[in-house]
């Protein structure tokens, strides 16, 4: 098969899933030239990508990466060129990691503020100064003690946060609090999980 024109394209753009997510196929009876990608992180957080050429019928895996578990900085764009091509039936596919970002002592001494307002006393205000979260995002904590009423195994748990501003944010947890205290020790982690993750785009041509 003689391919006689290119036609320079944009092939695909997509946010990066969890799981494996095929972005483009090459066409029957094309071949596609690969010249560019760019993975874009706009979140405070590092994330960890997978990028991969699949042939007609393979399975995606590790013998076909083109990256295996890259890892693109907090808000940092990831930008290959060169050449890469592709025959009828091949696919792209990419998967990649939420970004995250964990905090230690001495950011989260004692960052818990526990209330015990009517209604509310299972609201817990967390301080960690410049945590980068925002309303929905997770955070997971580890090692911190009892505060207020509010058990350890009900601190040392993943929670949603809310309200959140620069250094504060808000968890509700399961428990109730039953006195004002700030506290929770001088061992605890906050590893953040900001949600979002990287989008993709690649350019090319396609020949036929």
């Amino acid at each position: 098969m003689a391919f006689q024109s290119v036609t320079p394209i944009r092939l695909a753009q997509a946010v990066i899933t969890e799981s494996y997510l095929s972005i483009y196929t090459c066409p029957t009876n094309a071949r596609t030239y690969v010249k560019d990608m760019l993975v874009c992180n706009t979140q405070p957080g590092a994330v960890t990508v997978f990028i991969n050429i699949v042939p007609d019928q393979a399975v995606v895996g590790e013998a076909n990466a083109i990256y295996n578990s890259y890892a693109i900085a907090a808000n940092t764009t990831f930008h290959w060129k060169g050449t890469q091509v592709l025959s009828q039936g091949d696919t792209i596919q990419v998967k990649g990691t939420a970004p995250t970002a964990t905090f230690v002592s001495t950011a989260t001494d004692n960052c818990f503020t526990t209330n015990t307002t009517g209604g509310t006393e299972s609201n817990v205000l967390v301080t960690i100064a410049n945590h980068n979260a925002s309303d929905g995002d997770s955070v997971t904590f580890s090692g911190a003690v009892a505060v207020g009423g509010i058990t350890a195994p009900q601190l040392n748990t993943t929670l949603t946060v809310a309200s959140a501003t620069t250094n504060t944010f808000i968890v509700v947890t399961a428990g109730a609090a039953t006195s004002v205290a700030t506290g929770g020790g001088t061992g605890i982690t906050a590893a953040f999980d900001y949600g979002e993750r990287p989008t993709i785009t690649i350019s090319g041509g396609e020949a036929t």
